[in-house]
């Protein structure tokens, strides 16, 4: 019983070292030089609560995060709630840890209606890598015939074509989209732009293949919203989460 009662202890003072995975994500939700972010303090809050300590993160493609996953070389992947890619697979899905806001953006002055789905077939369109496929039918249809359509993983140069006339629609995130705005070109005034909501708000979670961490991220996940450090959270990053387009 002594015995036991020692090794309670000893589990309840250890700290176990955790490696996660995110999907191609960027400030504001993960900033990779500094290692922070919006989602990546909720995620190591949640944790935290649990006993567990992030010490490996990995930013990488959808296929190489499930191939980490897989191979136990990390022990969740941050990534949306729903992707096609992990049909088929065991993966165990958390509760939901926050939202991306998937936003039209166009220059005001351009006067291009975002609400008329042919928009996205008339004009060119630079949006994040896989848009088409996560955005909707709807949406898919209308870019598909729109030979001036493209897809990037590299986001950082949204605002700058933008801005520059060179790209007419920008379909992104919003705060990542803002984040680079406000960074980049502090000068420029947000009302010259307009956005428009693509789609449904995007729910993010992490998939583990191990109940145990699925379960103890859950319950820091619960208790960070009871106890008020998810909002604490979102509040430190107050102007770089917006909740609508």
């Amino acid at each position: 019983m002594l015995l036991k009662i020692l090794t309670l202890i000893l589990l309840t003072k250890m700290t176990l070292a955790l490696a996660i995975a995110f999907t191609n994500s960027m400030p504001p939700y993960y900033i990779e030089k500094d290692e922070r972010g919006i989602e990546l303090e909720i995620i190591k809050a949640s944790f935290k609560e649990k006993g567990f300590d992030i010490k490996e993160i990995r930013n990488v493609n959808y296929k190489d995060a499930v191939k980490l996953l897989n191979s136990n070389v990390v022990n969740g992947v941050v990534d949306n709630l729903t992707n096609s890619i992990y049909e088929g697979s065991e993966v165990l899905q958390s509760n939901q840890t926050i939202n991306y806001i998937d936003c039209a953006v166009a220059l005001k002055n351009s006067l291009i209606n975002l609400g008329k789905k042919e928009s996205f077939s008339s004009h060119s369109v630079w949006a994040f890598k896989s848009a088409k496929d996560v955005l909707g039918e709807e949406f898919k249809k209308s870019v598909e015939v729109n030979s001036n359509y493209s897809e990037d993983f590299d986001q950082e140069l949204q605002t700058k074509v933008l801005l520059g006339r060179r790209i007419d629609i920008i379909i992104s995130d919003k705060n990542v989209f803002m984040y680079q705005f406000t960074r980049n070109h502090p000068a420029q005034r947000i009302d010259q732009l307009v956005f428009y909501p693509v789609s449904k708000k995007t729910p993010r979670n992490i998939k583990f293949k191990d109940s145990f961490y699925l379960k103890s991220f859950n319950e820091g996940l619960e208790i960070i919203k009871r106890n008020g450090i998810y909002d604490k959270i979102l509040k430190s990053y107050h102007g770089q989460y917006f909740t609508e387009c």
